[in-house]
């Protein structure tokens, strides 16, 4: 009989990571970070593809109690040089792949390949057991910053949003529930890092031990992602209208699940997707500033208004006139 620990944490294409072997390589690295003086109040940049790489570097820094600030690599050098400086950054980690243009981009910040071979010897050498309060540089509170990502701003110039450990908790759990997330589900991870609904993915995804699916850093939509959906036996899925309008929807026979935001959209993408019984589609809405999301959806069904729904639990949702006051 299969523990949960042997259970598959992630899978990308042929490979894998069991709950296990994620948890004990990502306490080595999170020991590596608390052993540079990284810790609460610490901001990381992660400049990782969409990989299991980029997965088990979030649980580092999560473990070490710094501050996750995800940065894409792929993002014109000016921008990802602001977003490091910005962010008051102490390190950042990539992969060997990147690691030039993310070394020209950070400056004087630190940058650290996590697949470079003389690194990885060191993680290796340390211990895998869990990490405790007693092994941090500083005592982590409720208060502090999980994690910092950038939106563009309402003028274009990107602008650092903090969220602190306080919220989270409450809306994946809400949303976990909400969404029909268990142990025997198939989450993509679809999301760009800097879009926050990726936390979404993974958060709902390990915190019910299912199984997340990492589609590949150069895929975002179309036939090539469909192609993943199905090939992986994907249930849940969370993103963007356009990419989910980019896909045909026949054929996803085990896709029970799908979540949108981050854009409005028409009847028409609710028709193409929603099958009451089989398939149940959600709206999803909120700022980053809000801890992802704000509101949900009860299940939308063809031919029935498209709305934002209502506040998550632990949400309140309040409609203001010009002035900032509350109006009926």
């Amino acid at each position: 009989m299969e523990s949960a620990g042997d259970a598959v944490a992630v899978v990308e294409g042929s490979r894998s990571l069991s709950y296990r072997e994620l948890d004990a390589v990502s306490s080595r690295w999170a020991r590596w970070l608390i052993g540079r003086g990284v810790g609460p109040g610490d901001a990381v940049v992660v400049a990782v593809p969409r990989s299991l790489e980029s997965v088990m570097v979030l649980w580092a820094v999560a473990k070490s109690g710094a501050t996750f600030v995800p940065v894409d690599p792929g993002y014109p050098a000016e921008r990802v040089q602001f977003m490091v400086a910005d962010s008051g950054a102490v390190l950042a980690l990539t992969v060997s792949s990147v690691a030039q243009v993310v070394a020209e981009a950070a400056g004087s910040v630190p940058v650290v390949a996590v697949d470079e071979e003389s690194i990885v010897a060191q993680v290796e050498g340390l211990s895998s057991r869990p990490v405790s309060y007693a092994d941090r540089v500083r005592s982590l509170e409720p208060g502090d910053a999980a994690w910092m990502i950038y939106t563009s701003g309402s003028t274009g110039r990107p602008k650092g949003v903090v969220v602190s450990h306080a919220g989270v908790g409450g809306v994946i759990a809400a949303e976990r529930e909400h969404f029909g997330v268990d142990a025997s589900s198939r989450v993509l991870h679809v999301c760009s890092p800097s879009f926050d609904v990726s936390l979404l993915e993974l958060g709902v995804g390990f915190s019910a031990g299912a199984t997340v699916v990492v589609a590949p850093a150069g895929v975002g939509g179309g036939p090539d992602l469909a192609d993943v959906i199905a090939s992986q036996s994907v249930s849940h899925v969370f993103m963007t209208p356009g990419a989910l309008g980019s896909m045909d929807p026949a054929g996803l026979d085990a896709l029970r699940v799908v979540v949108v935001a981050g854009e409005s959209f028409t009847p028409d993408l609710v028709r193409r997707w929603s099958v009451p019984g089989r398939r149940r589609f959600f709206n999803a809405y909120g700022p980053t500033e809000t801890t992802i999301l704000a509101t949900s959806s009860g299940e939308l069904v063809p031919d029935a208004p498209v709305v934002i729904g209502s506040a998550i639990a632990g949400v309140g949702a309040f409609v203001l006139d010009e002035r900032l006051r509350p109006v009926p």
